[in-house]
């Protein structure tokens, strides 16, 4: 997950699926995937884009590229991108090092072979590097080990700490931690035709490199800085046939994946080590750090077939079958970190040898993932479908970060692979002569060791537990007038996490007696709202030289919660935002110009807490919730040229 966040660039399509996709994209795909497509290289001639963009902040995004045929069956298309700027969190006691800046850069290398229609081998090569600041978190006082916010509390760990200057977007900290993450991968890919079957092959090498590093409490207090650092290489290959036969449509494949990740976690704690044990500390030490490693080996087979019943009624079905094997190593140390850290890596951090006893596991799981659909056409434009997935998330392993005894077991360390059944129904309705389009579903998923994700004190854990969701989504789009568009979606989710352990566990640790919560009976899965709405609406016309579009979009999500406490300090209560943006068109359609404002009414939304509520002294943590908002108003000036 430390790759997943990259810059967007010189993006052929993105494609939604949702629900389980187990039979043709393997295990993890439980909730769908999002699936980005690049432009490719042709040999039809030399061409591409460049883009400029310049706003708030004094942010900068440049992209573009350009597309080269080599030869009559070589092409090869270069794609770079970049984005640099200022912070929108300010640090009282270092205003010229805003946090969360934007400083990060991509590019791409794609080469491809066509010596004849029969035949097609691409090439692929890309990096990405980001590096900024990070810590920017709004300190919220909750000085009650209970959930619950106390505005305007001093907090008695914190030498008294208030801040009560409103201002989400700001805070005194006095450390400025950072985020660098390196990525670099290859792919190569051959599609062939045999005579009636396609044969396609991929080969992947990704390397992500990421040094993480936080001021936890959010405040002048030098108490708790948080670190995680990733190193993780990833192969995977794929081989698959495809073909047809009258009725019959059909891929077989055969997947292999081998991730190797060797990561830690940890933080640096000095005056938490003192309030707990006084200047000297335990011998001087004044962290905790823990290095970890987990190699995972998985193999697949794969089918799927789409089979005509009727001129009306379409039968698909499928199936793949996972073995995987994983090896774990997890070690928790308590450490001595030198004042002027600013990484986990640092070769002066000195570990206690065997503090807490080292855990080492493994999993050898087999896995089956299916799909059984009918879709029924009545007639043009309408299309109606029914049909059970079963999906499946891998068994894996937690690391916490706290050198607690009690965690450092099976039963909160191992958790089991997730299975899920999915049944839906739903339809796609074409009318108004092809101008309108109505997508309706309705879903019930049923899962057998869901796999929930909890916060416990300072650590986080996937816990294995019952969860029950069901819901349904409408979608309505369509162009009623020349130039006129319109998309309007709602999304309704009833979704419970039940069965998760409802004890409270007073664990003795090196750091003292630290409460933690598992909450019992029934909860609301983290980041799900019942309601989702969103709307798009978009009217193009001519001016005197070129055209003008308008466009208004926005988002709505209902309260939603970050942790399965579902208290208050991890609540959001709702919120919109919305986005307004006009975009001058040139004649020929190689030039434009965009001005847009996102979250135009500034709405001040919450998409993290961590709740760390309660003093040391009243049996709680650091008595403060870290809250990190969403991005406050911005504007921008976009120019793109393509040739």
């Amino acid at each position: 997950m430390s790759g997943a966040g990259f810059l967007l660039f010189d993006v052929d399509r993105v494609e939604i699926l949702r629900g389980p996709q187990g039979t043709l994209f393997g295990r993890n795909a439980t909730g769908g995937l999002v699936h980005y497509i690049t432009v490719k290289p042709t040999t039809e001639g030399v061409e591409g884009y460049g883009s400029l963009t310049y706003g708030s902040f004094q942010r900068v995004k440049a992209q573009g590229a350009v597309n080269l045929p080599l030869s009559d069956v070589l092409s090869a298309r270069l794609s770079l991108a970049t984005h640099q700027g200022g912070g929108y969190v300010e640090n009282r006691l270092d205003p010229d090092n805003d946090l969360n800046n934007a400083n990060e850069t991509a590019g791409r290398l794609q080469v491809r072979f066509q010596p004849n229609d029969d035949f097609d081998l691409l090439l692929n090569g890309r990096f990405g590097r980001q590096d900024i600041r990070t810590g920017f978190f709004e300190y919220a006082s909750a000085i009650f080990p209970t959930g619950d916010y106390t505005p305007g509390a001093p907090n008695p760990d914190l030498g008294g700490y208030v801040d009560l200057d409103g201002d989400v977007y700001a805070g005194d900290y006095d450390f400025t931690g950072g985020n660098e993450t390196k990525t670099w991968g290859v792919t190569g890919r051959f599609d062939w035709n045999l005579g009636g079957v396609e044969l396609t092959g991929i080969s992947d090498y990704q390397s992500v490199k990421r040094d993480y590093i936080e001021d936890s409490d959010a405040s002048p207090v030098n108490y708790f800085n948080f670190f995680l650092t990733t190193d993780a290489r990833q192969f995977s290959q794929e081989v698959r046939l495809a073909g047809e036969y009258e009725k019959f449509n059909w891929v077989l494949g055969l997947y292999y994946l081998d991730i190797d990740i060797n990561d830690s976690n940890g933080a640096k704690a000095t005056d938490l080590f003192e309030a707990l044990f006084g200047p000297v500390g335990v011998a001087g030490f004044n962290g905790v750090r823990n290095p970890y490693s987990l190699d995972t080996k998985s193999w697949s087979l794969f089918g799927q077939f789409d089979y005509a019943l009727t001129n009306t009624l379409t039968f698909t079905g499928g199936m793949r079958y996972i073995n995987e094997e994983k090896d774990y190593a997890y070690n928790n140390f308590i450490s001595l970190f030198p004042e002027d850290i600013t990484s986990g890596l640092d070769p002066d951090i000195v570990d206690v040898a065997d503090a807490v006893t080292p855990y080492a596991s493994g999993r050898k799981d087999t896995n089956f993932a299916a799909r059984v659909q009918l879709n029924w056409t009545p007639s043009d434009g309408v299309l109606t479908y029914a049909s059970w997935n079963r999906g499946v998330k891998s068994g894996g392993f937690n690391a916490p970060l706290l050198p607690t005894a009690i965690f450092v077991t099976d039963e909160f360390l191992n958790y089991a692979p997730e299975r899920l059944d999915a049944y839906e129904i739903g339809a796609k309705i074409d009318f108004a002569g092809g101008k309108a389009r109505l997508n309706a579903s309705g879903y019930y998923y049923d899962y057998q060791n869901c796999q929930a994700f909890s916060i416990l004190g300072l650590d986080t854990f996937t816990l294995n537990a019952d969860c029950v969701t069901k819901g349904f989504e409408v979608e309505l789009q369509g162009s009623p007038a020349t130039g006129l568009d319109y998309h309007f979606g709602v999304g309704y989710v009833d979704a419970k996490v039940r069965d998760i352990p409802g004890v409270t566990i007073d664990a003795v640790t090196p750091l003292g007696t630290l409460p933690a919560l598992i909450p019992g009976g029934e909860q609301r899965p983290v980041q799900t709202p019942k309601w989702n709405l969103n709307g798009l609406l978009r009217y193009e016309f001519p001016v005197g030289f070129g055209n003008i579009a308008l466009q208004a979009d926005g988002v709505y999500r209902s309260e939603h919660f970050f942790a399965l406490t579902n208290f208050n300090a991890v609540r959001e209560n709702g919120y919109f935002v919305g986005n307004l943006s006009a975009t001058w068109i040139a004649p020929d359609e190689r030039w434009s110009v965009r001005a847009f404002v996102q979250n135009i009414a500034d709405e001040e939304y919450l998409v993290q807490t961590f709740d760390l509520s309660g003093s040391l002294s009243n049996g709680g943590l650091f008595g403060l919730v870290e809250q990190y908002y969403g991005r406050p108003r911005v504007w921008g000036v976009n120019v793109t040229a393509t040739f």
